[in-house]
């Protein structure tokens, strides 16, 4: 019989950890598992993602405090083998459900973001540690999630499970031959790709351009996302007077496109979990320059190397460029030195798609799988 998992995502909007659940649920084995998603709300627009063949369910909720019962009501009537959560909200409900239920499933959190710097409130950071603590098993997406989850949550250390974020990487080369009817009529182009949110660090990739000019007055800036920083952001170009050359082009279901055609791709965080945007930049021969911040990009571009999250000098890594986080003038610099070495940008163009195999979604949908089967046979 197959293994009946229950995903619990909070909505299907564009983030990160809602497009790797949905990763998974279209290409985990149907003969071994039975995937069912649930969302709090299905406003978003990874709508047409979910796959046609699983069960899905809305509980048309505003927030995780409003869908206790609901989600407890749900999981004692559909009674999955293992209940499944990822994001900050979903973890804690996954805690408060237990209480309710008449069935005993595995809950497996899968913690996406770098808890400890995120989350500032105190409270919500006790509710989080307490909900992973009493978890069956968390899911780590880097080692120094991992770290941190032992050390400021005090997860012990057997609870947890590193597996990396996925790619399909024939998809994303498929879908980057899609062609761009503009923005890329001057060059070079720089491409920035998230959230626009603090936490992304998009200031500080604005600010790097404006030093970028100086040397590339052609040069285009083009951001892809949304989110509650878009009118600051919009604003800091007014302020530095490059609005003409800084392109916000909103979310777009096919970034990858714009991935193909840009000569840099910039990561600019302040924090991270395993920054998916990055590995696509990657697959998709994009040279990249990152902020060698907390967690994720130095085990992608630098992986041979111990964590350094206080370096304060640019790092041409094997795989792409580091640098540290929240400086224009370095940003500027790294981004510089690609512009104008041809040399440099093809080792990066292929060393990059070489390294982006070992996050395949082929391999890494195997590592879900046999951890899933791996669990339930020690439960049984």
């Amino acid at each position: 019989m197959a293994i009946k998992i229950l995903f619990v995502i909070p909505s299907l909007r564009g983030g990160g950890a809602e497009k790797v659940v949905l990763e998974i649920l279209r290409n985990i084995d149907r003969k071994k598992f039975q995937p069912e998603l649930v969302v709090l709300s299905s406003e978003g627009e990874y709508q047409d993602l979910v796959p046609k063949d699983i069960k899905f369910f809305d509980l048309k909720k505003s927030s995780a405090k409003h869908a206790v019962f609901s989600l407890a009501k749900l999981v004692n009537k559909e009674k999955p083998d293992i209940v499944l959560g990822t994001v900050e909200q979903i973890i804690i409900l996954s805690y408060l459900i237990k209480f309710f239920l008449k069935t005993k499933p595995i809950v497996i959190n899968r913690c996406s973001n770098f808890f400890s710097i995120k989350t500032t409130n105190k409270f919500i950071k006790f509710l989080e540690s307490l909900a992973l603590r009493n978890s069956d098993y968390v899911i780590g997406v880097s080692k120094a999630m991992g770290e941190d989850l032992i050390k400021n949550f005090r997860v012990k250390e057997k609870k947890i499970k590193l597996i990396y974020n996925p790619v399909d990487i024939r998809r994303v080369k498929e879908l980057a031959r899609e062609p761009v009817k503009e923005y890329f009529k001057r060059r070079p182009v720089i491409l920035g790709c998230g959230r626009l949110a603090e936490q992304k660090g998009f200031s500080f990739l604005i600010k790097a351009f404006k030093i970028i000019l100086e040397k590339f007055p052609m040069a285009t800036l083009l951001i892809l996302g949304k989110g509650e920083k878009e009118r600051e952001l919009k604003l800091l170009t007014k302020e530095l007077k490059i609005e003409d050359k800084v392109k916000f082009l909103g979310f777009s279901k096919n970034p990858f496109k714009y991935m193909a055609g840009a000569d840099v791709f910039v990561l600019s965080s302040l924090w991270e979990g395993m920054p998916g945007v990055l590995l696509e930049a990657m697959a998709c021969g994009t040279p990249v320059v990152c902020s060698d911040c907390k967690s994720g990009p130095r085990e992608i571009l630098a992986p041979d190397t111990d964590f350094n999250f206080q370096t304060k000098s640019i790092e041409f890594t094997k795989y792409g460029v580091l640098i540290p986080p929240q400086n224009p003038g370095l940003l500027a610099e790294a981004i510089l030195k690609l512009l104008k070495d041809s040399d440099l940008r093809k080792k990066y163009f292929q060393l990059g798609r070489e390294r982006v195999k070992d996050f395949s979604i082929e391999k890494i949908i195997k590592q879900y799988e046999n951890f899933f089967l791996e669990i339930t046979k020690n439960y049984e």
